[in-house]
């Protein structure tokens, strides 16, 4: 940065003699102004952007000091050198007490004017770049929930025109680094590595402030300082971190832009492009790289898969067709939130309507920030299906039983409707002839045995408990004619309706005889031994 100076002294030779003989242009200042009394040097601070006084502390009217204390007053902020062709103790010691940055002897030794500038500029830098981060961290906090950005961070230097770039990054553990990766989450949780990022881009006259969004990502803004290679900033901090064990880091850079009201569009353009980062082959990439996805038809993948739950098969069956559905995806260029996508579109159709449907990972999306490769979502996807493709020792899988489980219970909730098995197969999302090879091959028995059984009990209850006559018991369990109705009841029960009836009613009648012979003895309730 350049530090702009205002020299005042009453001799106007002087003020020529430090213009002319000092190199300014070495030391990055510029001599913004002269002024000859300290009415002028407050009046030349009032119009023009000026950084350091450099000011003789014996002058006609206003002196030095008292113009330090009006600088202090009207302009703080500002920084003060004072000169002196005295060696007075006393000047010195109300210089200092007024703010004075320092005070030097004349004639002015050159040395020792370039340490204080330098150490004035440095000073300068820093508390330029603390505001500028403190304003930045306002607007970063704004565009990660989604606020407009109204906050602007303040140009270090007037007229600069910086660039600006966003940048969303992700930090993932492998589970080889296990012990690392818990620190480093820990860590995380803190800021700790959002703190490393935004030290590493400040560097080479760059800004950069960066706030976590999450246990894994961070968001960015910097402000680049000249027109090299930025990608090559970003890729020697990840270099750095990634030398970690067991640490995987990425980021997604939004295109250079100067007007902040761009910064929201930027932000969800990064933090998107995140998940692009499995089909981009590098650990810096710009949003305005990544590819389009192909998008493909998941009818066909459902069709396969469910084919694959229905039949059963080993898990070798089940990885290899996993893996021929990621290599589809990665040849259509799909990033890591559309593959979620996908898989939650597909586990939707296989299990749609099943009760543990809401276990499964991809039930509500999994938070894919957690993630950075497709391994990782190919294991919870291998996770979710290997129960319901790989077969028991009854060469039945746990799928299979709870499509029948399913299927039972809704033919104990419609068994006095007119019930086939082609409903029953569409209430379970599968084909009918294969719900007829399913319910045999799980319960051993055939759709109409299982029904006629359903009705029958349910029959054996009504004709227990009511009054209602044989023709009317059977039409509330489902059977229109009556002779079929008795019919399937005796083949089950091997008595009639009726006899049925008459051997549970003189069932009930000698329980009820049994109780008065035998009535029960009173509790006993002494506390003490009978």
């Amino acid at each position: 940065m350049k530090l702009n100076v205002l020299i005042v002294d009453d001799e106007p030779i002087v003020c020529k003699g430090l213009r002319e003989t000092v190199p300014w242009d070495e030391w990055g200042v510029r001599i913004v102004g002269e002024a000859h009394d300290g009415e002028e040097a407050l009046a030349a601070l009032a119009g023009q952007d000026v950084d350091l006084v450099l000011s003789d502390i014996r002058m006609p009217g206003m002196d030095g000091l008292e113009l330090a204390r009006r600088i202090g007053e009207r302009f703080p902020g500002k920084r003060v050198v004072m000169l002196s062709g005295y060696d007075e103790f006393e000047y010195a010691k109300q210089a200092l007490r007024l703010g004075v940055k320092d005070y030097l002897l004349k004639p002015v030794n050159i040395e020792e004017l370039r340490f204080v500038i330098g150490n004035i500029r440095n000073e300068l830098a820093e508390e330029r770049g603390e505001k500028w981060r403190t304003a930045a961290y306002q607007l970063l906090s704004a565009l990660a929930v989604g606020e407009p950005a109204i906050v602007r961070p303040p140009e270090p230097e007037p007229a600069s025109g910086r660039r600006y770039r966003l940048m969303a990054a992700a930090i993932v553990h492998d589970p080889s680094g296990a012990s690392v990766a818990r620190e480093e989450e820990r860590t995380a949780a803190k800021g700790v590595w959002a703190d490393r990022v935004e030290e590493m881009l400040n560097t080479g006259g760059n800004l950069a402030a960066a706030l976590p969004i999450g246990p894994n990502r961070l968001l960015a803004l910097c402000g680049m300082a000249g027109p090299g290679d930025d990608k090559a900033v970003f890729r020697r901090m990840i270099e750095r971190i990634r030398r970690q064990p067991g640490v995987r880091m990425w980021c997604c850079l939004s295109s250079s832009f100067r007007d902040l009201d761009d910064a929201g569009e930027r932000c969800r353009e990064v933090v998107k492009g995140l998940s692009a980062f499995p089909v981009m082959g590098d650990v810096v990439y710009e949003s305005a790289e990544i590819p389009e996805p192909e998008w493909m038809s998941l009818s066909e993948e459902t069709a396969q898969f469910r084919s694959l739950i229905e039949r059963g098969e080993e898990r070798e069956t089940l990885r290899r067709m996993v893996d021929q559905l990621f290599d589809r995806f990665r040849d259509r260029r799909y990033g890591l939130d559309d593959v979620a996508a996908a898989l939650q579109q597909l586990e939707d159709r296989l299990f749609d309507g099943l009760p543990f449907r809401e276990t499964l990972h991809f039930a509500a999306g999994p938070d894919v920030s957690r993630y950075g490769s497709y391994d990782d979502l190919k294991a919870l996807f291998l996770q979710d299906l290997e129960p319901f493709v790989a077969r028991d020792g009854k060469n039945v899988c746990v799928e299979q039983q709870m499509l029948v489980d399913k299927a039972l219970r809704y033919m104990k909730d419609h068994y006095n409707k007119d019930l086939r098995a082609t409903k029953v197969a569409s209430w379970i999302n599968v084909s009918p002839n294969y719900f007829s090879q399913l319910i045999k091959k799980v319960t051993g028995k055939h759709f109409n045995d299982l029904l006629h059984e359903i009705r029958i009990d349910r029959a054996k209850r009504l004709l227990e408990e009511t009054d209602y006559r044989i023709f009317q018991i059977g039409r509330l369990v489902g059977y229109k004619e009556y002779k079929y109705f008795v019919h399937s009841f005796k083949r089950l029960t091997s008595v009639s309706p009726s006899r049925y009836r008459m051997l549970a009613y003189e069932s009930k009648r000698k329980n009820l005889a049994d109780d008065e012979r035998n009535p029960a003895e009173p509790a006993n309730t002494w506390g003490g031994c009978s």
